[in-house]
Parts: structure tokens; C-alpha cells; sequence
């Protein structure tokens, strides 16, 4: 039963990912960002043992469901994706709608939350700053898996 859901969360996290790379880049806000009209998002984390530090970040939200990507070369990738109705901790365990997701492109192994939680912060302006935490298995092999500890976003929602 167990790998059937981890194959069902994968399948979403698929086509979220689908959905996410035909979006446009939600890197420009309008209003005074910055002073030059311009919104730069970050995420960071600890994952397994090792410092994220993403290379590119961006965020949408379609049908009151919010994905965060962050992306490293070589195809690997970490999602937060979440069922937003306002500021306040969203658990990982309780929802389909709410997990975090890790895919080493180099190895093709992919890890999706089975424990853990998302807080939003605040969220004004389509500003939405928060922090997250939680326990992952490997999709394959669920003797595998990773923590993600000290994780934190700022991104603009569109």
C-alpha cells in the first residue's frame, strides 16, 4: 500500500513539475521591489547533511495550490508545493496536497516527504515568506531516505 501512494506522489509530482516548467518565470513583481521593479526569490536548506543552494528559484500558484522549484545544474531539483488558504503550518503528512520533493538529477532518485511541515509567514503583496522542514523517502527504495532541516523561502507568488 505504501509504495502504491509513494508511485501516486510521484505521478503528481510529475505533473506538477509538467505544469510548473510551462509557467512563466514569476521573478518580476510589479510594484517597488528593490527599487528597479524586479523580485529576486530564494529557498534554502539543509538536505541531507548538505547545504541547497539553488541556482535558480521561482514560484506560481494555479487552483489555490502554491509550487515553489529550485533548481541546481544537472537536472536536480527541490519542490515545496502546498495547498495555500493563508498564513499558518501546513503538515506534510495530513494532505496530498502539501509535501516537499527532492530529485537528484544525476542519479534519478526521487524523495518526497512522508513527515514534516510548511509555515507561512506572512504573504502580501504576492510576497510569500516562510520555512519548512520534513522527512523523506526514497520513491524506489524506502530503506533510503533524507532530512531537510532549516529550510526557508521568500518568493513572489503569481
Amino acid at each position: 500500500m505504501i509504495k502504491n501512494i509513494l508511485r501516486l506522489s510521484f505521478f503528481s509530482i510529475l505533473g506538477l513539475a509538467f505544469l510548473a516548467s510551462c509557467a512563466k518565470n514569476n521573478n518580476t513583481a510589479t510594484g517597488n521591489n528593490n527599487n528597479n521593479n524586479t523580485y529576486n526569490p530564494t529557498l534554502t536548506a539543509t538536505i541531507g547533511g548538505s547545504a541547497w543552494a539553488p541556482t535558480s528559484v521561482s514560484a506560481g500558484a494555479v487552483s489555490g495550490i502554491v509550487e515553489i522549484i529550485s533548481k541546481i545544474s544537472g537536472g536536480t531539483s527541490f519542490q515545496v508545493v502546498f495547498a495555500y488558504t493563508s498564513p499558518g503550518t501546513y503538515q506534510l503528512y495530513k494532505s496530498t496536497n502539501s509535501y516537499i520533493a527532492y530529485v537528484n538529477g544525476q542519479t534519478s532518485t526521487s524523495y518526497m516527504s512522508t513527515s514534516g511541515s510548511i509555515v507561512v509567514t506572512s504573504y502580501s503583496n504576492h510576497v510569500m515568506i516562510g520555512t519548512f522542514q520534513g522527512y523523506c523517502l526514497n520513491l524506489s527504495t524506502v530503506t533510503d531516505s533524507i532530512s531537510v532541516t532549516n529550510g526557508k523561502f521568500n518568493v513572489y507568488v503569481n
